[in-house]
């Protein structure tokens, strides 16, 4: 006689195997900067923060305008201001604290 696994029994192995995650969903978290920058004056410094800034993990986007001097850098959780602020020192430019804005965007995957 063959047995049959109850819906109860099934759900419950699912659960255990699962690590207790089956039915909950996860949440990350992103944060978009706007620096204002010092000594950006060409497209081509423009690039070469952008590049930077796309080179290090955890950096999602990066764009910045040369004619407001401006960038704008999203990024993942737990990449703040000061991580932010040495790649941009590290490209030759200064970033500015004052008039920093920051966007928090929170996701369910």
């Amino acid at each position: 006689m063959r047995k049959v696994l109850s819906f109860s029994s099934i759900l419950i192995f699912l659960l255990i195997f699962s690590g207790g995650n089956l039915f909950s969903q996860e949440a990350s978290s992103r944060k978009t900067y706007e620096i204002s920058l010092i000594g950006i004056k060409t497209p081509a410094d423009a690039q070469k923060v952008d590049q930077a800034m796309l080179s290090k993990n955890g950096i999602l986007k990066s764009k910045t305008d040369p004619k407001t001097g401006k960038i704008t850098v999203t990024v993942e959780d737990g990449i703040d201001f000061n991580m932010l602020k040495s790649v941009i020192l590290a490209s030759g430019f200064e970033a500015r604290e004052d008039g920093l804005i920051i966007r928090q965007e929170n996701q369910t995957h």
